[in-house]
């Protein structure tokens, strides 16, 4: 079915419909942000528990936030015959904004069905890595700046690694979500962004272009 009030020209056709469907995308991710996230917290509690034995007992995953279970003990609190946890929160959505980005991109897209739903797969499965990345730094953070002077102890790092966290930290909150889903989209589409900067061919008049007749009419391609 064509859209008759939809841009002509390719580029501007395509600039419109993205951003007609990126308040859609954005709304239904947001909604469903609790399922989409599940796979983060399932890798990274194969990651940081492993990693951090005696620092982080475990990853829990509850109304979409990631929980991460940091065992304090204090000699108060061992001496009261008692135990405490520190429950550090992190927010899996603020490292993954750019899949309502690539969904949008992807359905204002051609394509057959089947191959777009399967470009979404694939774009799905990589910002879910880039969400790891980016929740695994903002815990090194945690442990890092964060906690307690008496945990914060334990976890001793040079100053070019406490760089590298931080560094690592602004990689994965600032510029792989953004930068993500335009690399994807060019991967998945490598002539389609080509096509849309193409130029008419040469004595092919472009009906944009056209200037109107005095007498009223108009050529139409």
């Amino acid at each position: 079915m064509k859209i008759h009030w939809l841009p002509h020209k390719p580029i501007l056709r395509f600039m419109t419909l993205t951003l007609l469907w990126l308040p859609f995308a954005f709304f239904i991710w947001y909604r469903y942000g609790a399922a989409l996230n599940w796979p983060v917290a399932w890798l990274l509690e194969g990651i940081l528990p492993a990693q951090f034995p005696g620092l982080i007992t475990s990853v829990e995953y509850q109304g979409g936030m990631i929980h991460l279970i940091i065992p304090y003990h204090t000699p108060e609190i061992l001496a009261a015959g008692k135990r405490a946890e520190l429950v550090a929160d992190i927010n899996p959505l603020a490292y993954g904004y750019g899949l309502p980005m690539l969904i949008a991109l992807i359905i204002a897209s051609p394509g057959r069905e089947a191959v777009q739903w399967l470009r979404g797969v694939v774009g799905y499965g990589v910002i879910v890595l880039v969400q790891v990345f980016g929740c695994y730094f903002d815990g090194l953070l945690i442990l890092q700046f964060k906690l307690p002077p008496e945990l914060n102890s334990q976890l001793v790092l040079s100053s070019w690694q406490r760089d590298l966290i931080a560094l690592g930290y602004q990689m994965g909150s600032l510029i792989l979500p953004a930068v993500t889903p335009v690399v994807l989209w060019f991967v998945l589409y490598p002539a389609f962004p080509v096509s849309l900067l193409r130029l008419p061919a040469p004595g092919v008049a472009d009906t944009d272009s056209v200037p109107a007749s005095p007498t009223g009419l108009s050529v139409r391609h």
